[in-house]
């Protein structure tokens, strides 16, 4: 079997595929071998792991995870020995929204044993059609030399996705610098957020923020 944890993606956006291997029978099925190509726009993002090693090995490449030796543990009709397979994935940003349908075909799993999977395992993503929306705005927007003006950043998450690990960095347009007039703030970020804009300084960064889904978060 396999699932998306969580089931639905934002463009560029990260989502666990979680492939799960079941035996049946009262010994172990070893030498397992499968591969998952992932359908575009889908690409790993990151490292996979497994329970079905040692003794064998799972890998990437751009478009695909493979599991090369393992076992799968004995168990029962009733309690299949199990086994998993994870690894990071995410549609680029500018994907086209709607469901996406991964899938490893009938025969796809071999073992020593010479038995594999009879049916297709299959998993499906819904890629959001709503992205992170971000606006920014000076108040007041003119200032003389030597004044001082109110920055705002504000960043929405979308209506299904909550963004973690949220992470920004504004560079100020020339001979413009932080003044800190009044203290630089930050409200619905997260609270292990942390706001990095010290007095004269030309870049202003966020880290470790977190947006709940269709929250807000503004750096003032």
């Amino acid at each position: 079997t396999k699932r998306f944890s969580p089931p639905t993606l934002s463009p560029g956006g990260t989502t666990t595929l979680i492939i799960t291997l079941q035996n049946p029978n009262t010994t172990p099925f070893t030498g397992v071998n499968v591969t998952d190509n992932l359908p575009a726009p889908l690409v790993v993002a990151g490292t996979a792991t497994s329970t079905c090693v040692p003794p064998g090995t799972v890998s990437t490449t751009t478009n695909s995870v493979t599991l090369t030796g393992g076992t799968i543990p004995a168990g029962s009709i009733t309690t299949p020995g199990t086994c998993t397979i994870s690894v990071p994935v995410t549609a680029p940003a500018g994907s086209a929204p709607g469901p996406v349908t991964n899938t490893i075909p009938a025969g796809g799993l071999t073992t020593d044993q010479g038995v594999g999977n009879l049916t297709p395992a299959n998993g499906t993503v819904n890629i959001s059609g709503t992205d992170l929306t971000g606006i920014k705005s000076f108040s007041p927007s003119s200032i003389p030399a030597g004044g001082n003006s109110r920055l705002r950043l504000d960043f929405f998450a979308p209506s299904d996705t909550d963004l973690t690990n949220f992470t920004l960095t504004d560079n100020l347009p020339a001979s413009v610098v932080v003044s800190n007039s009044t203290p630089a703030a930050v409200t619905g970020c997260g609270p292990a957020a942390v706001l990095n804009a010290p007095t004269g300084a030309t870049p202003i960064s966020l880290t470790n923020g977190l947006i709940p889904a269709t929250q807000r978060c503004r750096v003032d």
